[in-house]
């Protein structure tokens, strides 16, 4: 099993390290809201709003006494040594049920992909769960992060103030440490705890750097407590002897030579509050070589292991059953009897090892759920694959992300469109599916 290192000789106090959100969670009220209020829409939607206008409040203040400038990793004049070549991708436009709703659903039918790239950062800092590099004078972000566009998971949740007008950031914990290393690679991230960015942001990378270096001895930096499943598709990319060093949630560490990989895909973590005007908001975008790559190394690698197993995990239909408190289809009891009637299989990936759920995927002939985490595991699908989507018909939903992800590794996907309760025009709100549609989605595939 492959073993993380920590810099510190002792657990060091996670005080130091707290969010101002991490903080509010943990007193009584937040304790309260997290228990008995989170689950209601309306009211957690309410928070989220007062949130980010109370937290802009504040971190403009401070903002005013400590800010460093934003710069993109590919505005680093350093030198760069090229893995893959820019890449144009060809989007193939989803199937869409019911029929009629198509003109819902809005993509683009090609992109380029840039050259993915990895360069060094010399005397720097990084800070565990981001994903910046901190010098001197500037914070460094990769090349596809647009500041005016892109809210990210650190500012939700109280460590970063961005003042996309100026290009500023502030970091609202303190960075200072004695804490360094001579030399390490970057995967670190805000999102990393997250299967589906995971899978198809951070590991890619990881695995383009592989292709660079067969050098063993330069440590990985990483995430702490990444799930057991996300800590077992590492390894099945860099093996059980590289050498990881593991971040706490706002930890620093000095590194005096940092290799920095650029994005092998991407996908804003929310909009940016006030930039709807724009229209060019993206919607994902992915390495085919970068995830291709990776998904046939860790298919190969997983099949041997199962050889040791001596089991195989197959189920030619299947229905992925979300278990979430939010974004979740509110008929699925109806449509899950519908399904099971028809052979389909139930699974919950979250019960499943990496191993089963790779298992699974792969050797599936169609695949029903609803959107979530779960279907970034169409990687792993056979081309031939049916793979049926359910998801809310709304004006800011990002339709491109999954399609984008298949397209990148040669799959289609179908979209079932549902309705949100009382009509609320919020990603994040539960939805219903016309049952009928979705056999027609079902029917029409075999």
């Amino acid at each position: 099993m492959i073993q993380v290192q920590r810099v510190h000789a002792s657990r060091p106090s996670h005080r130091a390290y707290v969010s101002v959100l991490d903080f509010l969670r943990s007193t009584l009220l937040g304790k309260f809201y997290l228990r008995y209020l989170r689950q209601y829409t309306p009211i957690r939607m309410a928070v989220i709003w007062s949130w980010k206008n109370l937290l802009a409040l504040i971190t403009f203040t401070y903002s005013k006494f400590k800010y460093s400038k934003f710069e993109q990793l590919s505005g680093i004049t350093n030198e760069r040594v090229t893995i893959y070549p820019r890449q144009k991708v060809s989007v193939r436009m989803p199937t869409v049920y019911p029929v009629e709703k198509s003109s819902s659903v809005k993509i683009l039918s090609e992109y380029e992909f840039p050259e993915i790239y990895a360069t060094t950062i010399n005397d720097c800092t990084v800070v565990g769960a981001s994903g910046f590099v901190h010098t001197r004078q500037t914070i460094i972000g990769h090349n596809l992060f647009r500041i005016s566009h892109d809210y990210t998971s650190e500012e939700l949740h109280g460590r970063l103030y961005v003042n996309s007008k100026k290009q500023l950031i502030t970091r609202l914990s303190s960075i200072k440490t004695e804490v360094a290393i001579d030399q390490g690679v970057l995967f670190t991230d805000a999102v990393s705890s997250n299967y589906a960015h995971f899978m198809t942001e951070i590991l890619p990378k990881v695995f383009a750097y592989t292709q660079l270096h067969t050098n063993k001895t330069i440590p990985l930096i990483i995430d702490c407590e990444l799930h057991a499943n996300l800590m077992q598709a590492l390894e099945f990319v860099v093996g059980d002897s590289a050498q990881l060093i593991g971040l706490e949630k706002g930890e620093p560490l000095q590194v005096k030579s940092l290799q920095v990989v650029s994005a092998c895909g991407y996908v804003p973590f929310e909009r940016r509050p006030r930039s709807n005007y724009f229209t060019d908001h993206s919607q994902g975008v992915f390495s085919p070589a970068a995830l291709v790559g990776m998904r046939d190394l860790i298919k190969k690698n997983v099949a041997n292991f199962q050889v040791g197993l001596g089991t195989v995990l197959t189920h030619k239909k299947i229905w992925i059953k979300r278990n979430s408190t939010y974004r979740n289809v509110s008929n699925a009891s109806e449509i899950e009897e519908a399904l099971l009637a028809q052979g389909f299989t139930v699974v919950e990936p979250e019960k499943l090892s990496f191993v089963e759920q790779v298992s699974i995927f792969s050797n599936a002939e169609m695949i029903v759920g609803a959107t979530g985490a779960a279907f970034a595991n169409l990687i792993f699908c056979k081309p031939e694959a049916r793979i049926i989507i359910l998801i809310a018909e709304l004006k800011d939903t990002s339709y491109g992300y999954w399609q984008n992800i298949a397209s990148a590794v040669n799959n289609n996907i179908s979209y079932v469109l549902g309705a949100t309760q009382n009509n609320r025009n919020n990603i994040h709100a539960n939805f219903s599916v016309n049952l009928s549609d979705l056999v027609v989605s079902i029917k029409q595939g075999n």
